[in-house]
């Protein structure tokens, strides 16, 4: 699959000239990377593409293509990177001095400040809560926080918790057994304790 390109007017030309100079369309598809039915294109708006190269009006390149500015793209790389460190130590300086004048005047930063003003707000809810509805607030986050906790138990582990609850209760069930007497038979207990009769009402 061909991928898309980004020419110019000119580009478009010079393919436009090389296949009147007798090259194939199948060879132009090949050789610039482009679909046929993309240069069939180009032949069909001829006249459009030579005017545009042309003209003084239109700039034969075309506005949204990127040009590189360092053609050499490890230097590239190199000077965005420089550029990047020297931004962050200057924003790492400029906080530290804010944060040093503030420790010294003893003013609040503006996640301290947010913290209180969070807790301030919390305490105010939960005094209204616990007012209204007999609601700890603190509980509800709590029981919150174990959900999101729970929310990824599986259900091999639900089937897991339910398999053992069931051992358990059988092994009692068991010990509750061998306590009877020897001589009291389980056929002597009354049927009103074993069965619980169903009835419609």
């Amino acid at each position: 699959m061909t991928t898309r390109r980004q020419l110019s007017f000119q580009d478009k030309l010079n393919i436009i000239k090389g296949i009147d100079d007798g090259m194939k369309q199948v060879d132009a598809v090949k050789k610039y990377g482009l679909s046929q039915s993309m240069i069939s294109n180009f032949l069909k708006k001829r006249k459009q593409i030579e005017e545009a190269v042309n003209s003084n009006e239109i700039n034969p390149q075309r506005k949204r293509l990127k040009v590189a500015i360092n053609e050499n793209i490890d230097a590239a790389v190199d000077s965005i990177l420089i550029n990047i460190e020297n931004k962050e130590e200057n924003f790492k300086a400029d906080k530290q001095t804010d944060n040093d004048e503030n420790y010294k005047n003893n003013d609040v930063s503006d996640a301290e400040e947010c913290v209180l003003s969070l807790q301030k707000s919390l305490t105010q809810l939960e005094e209204k809560c616990g007012k209204i509805s007999g609601i700890n607030v603190e509980e509800y986050l709590t029981a919150n926080d174990d959900l999101m906790v729970f929310s990824g138990v599986t259900e091999e582990d639900i089937l897991s918790e339910i398999t053992n609850k069931m051992k358990n209760d059988d092994e009692e069930n068991d010990d509750v057994y061998t306590d009877i007497p020897g001589s009291f038979s389980i056929s002597s207990v009354p049927t009103v304790i074993l069965f619980k009769p169903f009835i419609h009402k």
